[in-house]
């Protein structure tokens, strides 16, 4: 059976267990017919007892009975015995079964020369007073005939069914495997790079119904992923293209000969910057790709959320202030949450550096933070560049540049990383924007 293919299998399941459904019907019905038929004849030797009996009279001390007392139609015999148990009258053979030992008002089964009857014996009285009795006795030879006939037919029919089990059962399951072929032969495709392709396949609602649209989810998430690592592949190479570049012009141009000290320390400060603007972007890849592994445990504490805010505000504000930028914090209540706090402080830099990095000289930062349907909602609201209506869905992809942005430096890592840790949280961030306008960042967090 190992070697045997899933359809052959299902198959004979499917044929055996018909099978064992025939042979449980007809062992049922092989009982249910012997004891209805026994029942019957058992009523059938009482009742002609009985009537019997009423033909029988006791006078001077003899039996007399009616000489036309017989039951041919119902095949009963029957012997009469006066009260010294001697034999005055029968009927039928009874040279085997008279030497039986009554057993009044029990009907007994007995076989003689392979052949079942039924005994039932009688008591005849006369004023209350036993004058004899009378035994009735029925062959039950038709019993055995009939269950030799549903035997035959059940051994006739057996092949029948089972040759019909296994035409219907293989047309079935192969019908029932169908969808299991096709998502074979398209994950046969699949495996070969070809992640466009679908089952398409109508969801039935079940199982494989089921199995056919769970396939097709995951290989679009697939397809997804990968497209979005063939673009993050190229992104990435392409970031940490440029600064190994101009680390390694400038370290060209510092060895050269004739290099000034001056050419020197220029190339220093040159190189200096490219590699810890390189340092920051491998720093942030290598979190999201902890974060993608699902590797990273955030260290949760209770901390007060809108301290922490009021702190990193302040930090802040010195970068501000060189840009002619405001920042306010409007009033607020006290929020304690279970918070990492170096990813929060991360979050925190990262979304108010944004809005200060990206706003207008004399620009402003309004900062807000609120209870809202047992949510700590945090809202950083500022009036600088703005983003536009086709960039907003963007925001969060990886190495992601506006091209509103200008000569703002930056990875664009910052916001993949800050949803990363919102996720982590079990939080949600929005971001609303109009171009030229203004943005606005939510956050949310549970309480």
């Amino acid at each position: 059976m190992r070697n045997l293919s899933i359809r052959l299998k299902m198959t004979l399941w499917f044929a055996i267990s018909l099978l064992f459904v025939m042979s449980v019907m007809y062992v049922a019905i092989h009982f249910v017919l012997k004891e209805t038929m026994m029942k019957n004849a058992e009523s059938i030797v009482k009742a002609y007892s009985a009537q019997a009996s009423s033909y029988i009279e006791a006078e001077d001390g003899d039996i007399k009975f009616d000489e036309n007392m017989t039951n041919t139609e119902s095949g009963i015999y029957y012997q009469i015995y006066n009260g010294s148990n001697q034999a005055v009258h029968s009927y039928g053979d009874f040279n085997d079964l008279s030497s039986f030992t009554p057993n009044f008002n029990q009907t007994q089964v007995i076989s003689i020369k392979g052949t079942n009857w039924i005994i039932y014996d009688q008591k005849l009285l006369e004023d209350n007073n036993s004058i004899g009795w009378i035994r009735s006795v029925k062959s039950l030879g038709y019993i055995d005939e009939t269950l030799r006939n549903l035997f035959f037919i059940y051994i006739c029919l057996c092949p029948v069914f089972l040759a019909v089990a296994l035409l219907i059962g293989y047309f079935l399951v192969r019908r029932t495997l169908q969808p299991i072929d096709k998502i074979t032969a398209t994950a046969r495709m699949i495996g070969r790079g070809d992640l466009s392709q679908r089952l398409n396949m109508k969801n039935t609602g079940d199982e494989v119904g089921r199995l056919s649209t769970t396939f097709d989810e995951m290989i679009e998430r697939l397809e997804t992923a990968f497209q979005a690592e063939k673009q993050f592949t190229s992104d990435a190479s392409h970031e940490l293209r440029t600064p190994v570049t101009v680390i390694t012009a400038y370290a060209e141009n510092a060895v050269a000969e004739g290099s000034s000290l001056e050419g020197y320390s220029r190339a220093m400060e040159v190189i200096l910057k490219e590699s810890r603007k390189m340092s920051a972007t491998i720093s942030s890849l290598l979190m999201l790709t902890r974060g993608d592994q699902r590797k990273y445990q955030p260290n949760l504490e209770l901390l007060d959320f809108a301290q922490l805010i009021g702190d990193v505000a302040d930090e802040v504000k010195v970068s501000a202030e060189q840009k002619g930028v405001s920042i306010s914090m409007l009033p607020h209540t006290p929020a304690f949450l279970m918070l990492d706090q170096t990813l929060i402080t991360n979050l925190l830099l990262n979304l108010l550096g944004n809005a200060v990095k990206y706003n207008n000289d004399g620009g402003h930062v309004e900062i807000s933070l609120v209870a809202e349907r047992q949510n700590a909602v945090l809202i950083i609201k500022d009036d600088g560049i703005g983003i536009s209506k086709e960039d907003l869905p963007k925001v969060f992809n990886r190495f992601f540049r506006s091209e509103h942005s200008g000569d703002t430096e930056g990875s664009g890592l910052g916001l993949a990383i800050a949803k990363w840790i919102v996720d982590v949280h079990h939080g949600d961030i929005r971001i609303d924007s109009i171009l030229s306008v203004g943005t606005t960042v939510t956050v949310c967090f549970p309480l």
